[in-house]
């Protein structure tokens, strides 16, 4: 067996910590695609329920030439294995095909298809913002341009969108040589950009990377850089986020949210300060949480008159709210000759035990809330739902049905109450909208707040397959059915998926800023197809085909032709069964036109994350010269939904290590079966298997080979963590408190420590084995 790969540190990565904080950006792992993770201008607004989509993800490496050629380099590697288990190179290609710099041209190329940003709309709806990135440069140029003009052109099946156009207008650009691509906000009014400017190489002296905030006024292109000596904030920072606006003394004054990370880089406090165009004011605290196991971040809601700040564990978390007009600040002495963030936060709800809760907000006050329950976890758990109890003064003769006792359980119920309904008690969680429906077969995952809708990004927990649902807001009706179209609908997404390539897509949200838009935009993607943006109008029910080449917002006619373009590329889904019986969903993503002559087994399990199906530059090279991509959804992972989570983890961890071994396995047996494949497409011998991860899905990978080392050909670890039980026993390492959640406390938990002892990947190699 071949080390293809493995990143820096060998006993752990920190990026493990920050995947399964919904606050913090996700670990993406390796590679050029990860820049295609952040949408338009990194300045979307951002929901807590939903960690993944408007973080950024990447460093500056995603997008420089040394990162290409670490690229190639590995892919290579693959792709040399891949000749010497075969012993020879497919008969259809030439020796140049193999050569480095064909792969380096064929990585490159698939990556310029993801080169400039598919635009999105600002809070206002007046300008489209997105980037264009320049690989030979290292250099990433944000523009934006005045929003299309629609007439509409009313048919039974979509809406025309006519554009004049008009020249883009340069926002700033980044060096990322000299700079970490960080986090960045947009101010609700579109007149600044406030960034977090990571500088690369350069440290304090207590160590840290050295960080400016820098405001860019949009219009006169002027920036703005917070004085370092004067606010000594500016170190050890994660997050930054334009706030809403307020007025005093006939001035309009933006608010800045800042977070800052401890000496340990755990995000522990949020400060805020204001600008008024030229300025900063003093920098204050207003939250701080001094708990180990608890991150805290902030984020703008969609209506843009609040603020929540969100403490959160894996498995409990409460938020605060800040804005509006109704939680304004009882005047106090320091108020007097400065200006000052003149709101104090508002608690939504009590941190309660293996409860989460998730809060969205409009622009009058109105709050969605989003919950569910962590069961009490055993080998063999059944969930136990808890009882909600009705606020009485809300019930009243017309409203008994809709305020009965409802109850919550693993997956996601919405409620909506309002500010001045704040705090909730602990048994409160307002009107319910949307409970989860145990029979179901969809769960929900995230949400986007418009002023007359509410879209649902759910996901099947049979087969992973995502949707979207629209409920109508403007309605008078209080709790969804399946079956009633007038008031919610799904959005018929297979129309504009042509038949004949890959149809196992994921779909995630653009950046949807405009609390009023009439329309939703969405990406979807999926290992070998780059993102495509649709854009659906809520009131036609219909998919907008937009003629924008200049910023190539795809649309039904474009992307339909994009897609049949791609024909050769092809998906197929399969249930495996594992050792106790229980499916696990296998995807393969190949190259129908050439022969099978190895699988890539991509496996994470941990934390409930969901397996990346996003767009991968350096997949190519691979596909084109016989090798599949597959993808294990194996417990511990979110792809099925909360109990597909908690079926591998803590206690039932040794559940995600055997789905991984049982996909390699019916892999190895026969992929070809699986694929639905003949033998004109397959070459006579055994299949060379590759298994790859990254982060803690080193943990699965590192105890399946443990287990089973002649099962694969080859290993790939991209930052792995191995040594499970070393890690937690020092009670100094970074954040090691997330880490009891998932692979139990063993410094007094009997039970976690026999059972780490068993499949910890350092704690399990085999001297006497040939790996």
């Amino acid at each position: 067996m071949k080390l293809i790969a493995h990143y820096s540190n060998w006993l752990r990565s920190s990026s493990s910590l920050k995947a399964n904080c919904r606050l913090l950006p996700t670990a993406s792992g390796n590679g050029l695609h990860n820049s295609q993770k952040t949408t338009a201008l990194l300045l979307t607004h951002k929901n807590y329920h939903h960690h993944k989509r408007h973080s950024s993800t990447t460093s500056s490496s995603d997008l420089t030439l040394l990162q290409l050629e670490k690229e190639t380099q590995f892919t290579k590697r693959y792709i040399d294995n891949l000749v010497l288990h075969h012993g020879s190179k497919s008969s259809n290609d030439d020796e140049n095909s193999y050569s480095y710099d064909t792969i380096q041209t064929e990585i490159q190329e698939a990556s310029a298809q993801i080169g400039k940003s598919i635009p999105e709309s600002g809070p206002t709806g007046q300008y489209h913002y997105f980037f264009h990135d320049d690989l030979a440069l290292g250099k990433r140029t944000y523009y934006r341009k005045p929003s299309t003009i629609i007439t509409d052109t009313p048919s039974s099946t979509s809406t025309t969108t006519e554009v004049k156009h008009h020249k883009n207008q340069k926002i700033f650009d980044i060096n990322l040589h000299n700079e970490y691509l960080g986090p960045m906000s947009l101010s609700i009014d579109e007149k600044y950009v406030v960034r977090l400017a990571h500088s690369i190489g350069k440290t304090s002296k207590a160590g840290t990377i050295i960080t400016d905030i820098i405001v860019t006024d949009i219009k006169t292109g002027l920036s703005y850089a917070m004085d370092r000596n004067t606010n000594t904030i500016a170190s050890n920072l994660s997050n930054i986020e334009f706030g809403p606006k307020f007025q005093k003394h006939s001035q309009d004054y933006h608010t800045i949210f800042i977070t800052r990370c401890n000496e340990f880089g755990r995000p522990s406090a949020i400060h805020a300060c204001t600008f008024n165009g030229q300025k900063f004011g003093s920098v204050e605290l207003i939250l701080e949480d001094t708990n180990e196991a608890h991150l805290v971040d902030v984020q703008r809601t969609k209506g843009c008159e609040y603020v929540a700040i969100n403490s959160t564990s894996k498995t409990s978390n409460e938020v605060h709210i800040l804005g509006g007009t109704f939680n304004k600040k009882k005047k106090c002495k320091r108020d007097e000759g400065r200006i000052e963030i003149p709101w104090d936060p508002i608690l939504v709800k009590p941190r309660e035990r293996k409860i989460q809760y998730y809060v969205e907000c409009s622009n009058k006050g109105e709050v969605i809330l989003l919950a569910h329950k962590f069961p009490e976890q055993k080998v063999n758990y059944k969930s136990n739902p808890i009882t909600i109890k009705p606020r009485e003064e809300q019930r009243n003769e017309g409203q008994d049905e809709c305020y009965q006792q409802v109850t919550i359980g693993d997956e996601i119920s919405i409620f909506e109450t309002s500010i001045e309904d704040l705090p909730l008690t602990s048994t409160d969680f307002g009107k319910p909208i949307h409970m989860h429906n145990a029979k179901s077969t969809f769960f929900v995952e995230d949400i986007d707040l418009f002023q007359d809708n509410l879209v649902l990004y759910e996901r099947s927990s049979t087969s992973s397959d995502q949707r979207i649902r629209v409920i109508d807001r403007t309605t008078s009706k209080t709790n969804i059915r399946d079956d009633d179209l007038n008031y919610e609908h799904i959005i018929p997404i297979n129309e504009v998926i042509p038949e004949g390539g890959i149809h196992h897509y994921i779909i995630s949200m653009c950046g949807n800023m405009q609390f009023d838009a009439k329309t939703l935009k969405f990406n979807v993607e999926s290992p070998l197809t780059p993102p495509m943006s649709f854009e659906y109008d809520f009131y036609t029910r219909s998919f907008i085909t937009n003629h924008d080449d200049d910023t190539k917002m795809y649309a039904n006619s474009t992307t339909t032709q994009r897609l049949s373009n791609e024909k050769q590329y092809n998906s197929r889904r399969v249930q495996i069964l594992s050792h106790d019986g229980n499916p696990v969903p296998l995807s393969f993503y190949f190259d129908k036109t050439v022969r099978t002559r190895g699988v890539l087994l991509i496996g994470y399990g941990c934390y409930g994350q969901n397996q990346n199906l996003g767009f991968d530059p350096a997949l190519i090279p691979l596909v084109k010269r016989g090798f599949v991509v597959a993808y294990c959804h194996g417990r511990g992972g979110g792809d099925l939904g909360k109990k597909h989570y908690e079926g591998g983890r803590l206690y039932n961890k040794n559940n995600a290590i055997e789905d991984y071994i049982c996909c390699a396995k019916a892999i190895s047996n026969d992929v070809i079966k699986l694929l639905n494949q003949g033998n004109d497409v397959h070459d006579e011998g055994n299949i060379f298997l590759a298994s790859k991860s990254f982060s803690a899905g080193g943990v699965i990978i590192g105890a399946a080979v443990n287990r089973l080392p002649k099962l694969f050909d080859a290993v790939s670890l991209i930052n792995p963590y191995l040594d499970v039980m070393g890690s937690i026993l020092n009670s100094s390492d970074y954040l090691i408190e997330h880490e009891w959640d998932e692979f139990g406390n063993v410094n007094n938990d009997n039970a976690a420590r026999r059972l780490v002892t068993t499949y910890c990947p350092l704690l399990n190699v085999r001297t006497t084995e040939r790996y």
